[in-house]
């Protein structure tokens, strides 16, 4: 699905692009060949981490059962949403700094463990990517229309694209346009943070955690039927439902006034112009 896809390719291509910042830092101080079996080591260390997590996240939804599994998921969705809106605004208020905290926090990483320093720091921006996919995967693999087999086609997919991005970028030879890539994912970010925050509604509300305040305002199933392919792919792209109750209607507007808020004062660069021109 596409909002897999944008996800993964998103978060992969963020994490390539660390990868390069730290690999120009080594360039520069004439440590690559040294320092690159460290970074290596690194980002397989986060790949533990991150894989670490989400078999935790498995096999805790696979045990739990009755109100404690409709509880978990709602926890997770609501975590994922958060998630996802705040890594949007973060990038884009460090956005014109981005380079320089990485490299201060190589340099001093480097000279309290050496090349240790440049494994941990790999190791840590690795797995704290990693660990946001697996939780983005994991809360949309609860979704009973997303077979797995597409979940896994579209993540390897987009991570494989978000590499090879990535390597072009930092040899120098890519001629994309990184603002309008990250304009466009942060819109897919923010669709599916809100469809995330619609499930988390409908698990408290089914659960009887709050309530449904009321009857639905209206019922869309006659015109989209959430069995029909339309009803399918918007269900799980956007959180659709034909009678969503008043309570998920209220939340879902709320959820848009506040990023129609946040984008009002978020006024910094995009993070790729400044990301690329600079440090690559």
């Amino acid at each position: 699905m596409v909002n897999v896809f944008a996800i993964v390719f998103r978060e992969g291509l963020e994490a390539v692009l660390i990868v390069s910042l730290i690999m120009t830092f080594l360039s520069k101080r004439g440590i690559l060949n040294q320092g690159r079996n460290y970074l290596y080591t690194g980002i397989l260390g986060g790949m533990v981490l991150s894989g670490t997590l989400a078999f935790g996240l498995y096999y805790l939804g696979d045990w739990l059962d009755g109100l404690g599994l409709i509880y978990f998921e709602a926890l997770l969705f609501f975590i994922s949403a958060i998630l996802m809106v705040h890594m949007v605004f973060w990038m884009r208020s460090i956005s014109h700094k981005i380079k320089n905290l990485v490299e201060n926090d190589l340099q001093q990483s480097l000279g309290k463990l050496g090349l240790w320093g440049i494994a941990l720091i790999a190791s840590l921006a690795i797995g704290r990517e990693g660990a946001e996919v697996a939780i983005y995967l994991y809360s949309m693999s609860l979704s009973p229309i997303m077979p797995a087999s597409i979940l896994t086609l579209s993540t390897i997919a987009a991570f494989s694209c978000s590499i090879i991005v990535g390597y072009l970028i930092f040899k120098g030879s890519s001629q994309l346009n990184l603002a309008q890539i990250f304009k466009v994912t942060t819109i897919f970010l923010l669709i599916t943070a809100g469809s995330f925050l619609l499930q988390a509604s409908y698990r408290v509300i089914e659960a009887g955690f709050l309530p449904a305040t009321g009857t639905p305002i209206w019922d869309s199933s006659h015109f989209i039927p959430l069995d029909s392919r339309m009803g399918s792919f918007l269900n799980f792209f956007a959180g659709y439902t034909p009678s969503p109750p008043l309570l998920s209607i209220i939340v879902y507007c709320l959820f848009w006034a506040s990023i129609w808020v946040l984008f009002r004062r978020g006024t910094q660069a995009p993070l790729q112009n400044r990301l690329v021109s600079k440090t690559i």
